[in-house]
């Protein structure tokens, strides 16, 4: 069951949803969602681009790697096939590793009315679907720091950290 609603009012809606490979018409959709996501991370990290201002050329990237088949785009659909969130995802080699292919996900996002009812866990598990039919060791998920509903759900899910990105800045003699 999805509850959502202005301050104050709540409608009650069930709601199914399928997942499925993203297909050539949902560019405009996973744009869409891949824009409220970059907007989202810019509410925690003010340094990211806004989303309006994100290259085209990001989305069409992830179809081209699905149709090469070194990626895939998943998506999430509700009744009458409209997208309420997706999952793009790449396979890499890793020479540092003894099993040097995985799966990273590049980008999740699920639109907030339709959270907490088990959609990005779908699309997480096409994703490994996906990664196991081409012997990926594991999937890979970056997330910012600050995201701390994204950590908790990623652990919730069973991953576990096992890197750590440090940042610091640099002051360059034009800007003082």
């Amino acid at each position: 069951m999805l509850v959502f609603g202005t301050v104050g009012h709540f409608v009650e809606i069930t709601r199914q949803f399928e997942v499925r490979r993203a297909r050539a018409r949902d560019l405009h959709a996973v744009s869409r969602l891949n824009a409220a996501l970059q907007d989202y991370e810019r509410s925690i990290r003010p340094q990211r681009c806004k989303g309006k201002d994100l290259p085209p050329e990001y989305v069409k990237s992830m179809f081209r790697a699905q149709r090469r088949g070194d990626g895939c785009i998943f998506v999430a659909c509700i009744p009458l096939g409209r997208v309420v969130g997706f999952l793009g995802c790449l396979l890499e080699e890793d020479v540092l590793e003894s099993t040097p292919r995985a799966l990273r996900i590049t980008d999740l996002f699920v639109d907030a009315r339709y959270r907490s009812v088990g959609i990005a866990k779908a699309l997480i598990e096409e994703a490994q679907r996906f990664g196991s039919e081409r012997s990926a060791r594991g999937i890979q998920v970056n997330t910012l720091a600050g995201n701390k509903l994204a950590r908790l759900a990623y652990r919730a899910l069973g991953f576990t950290e096992y890197a750590v990105t440090y940042e610091r800045s640099i002051s360059h003699p034009s800007h003082q």
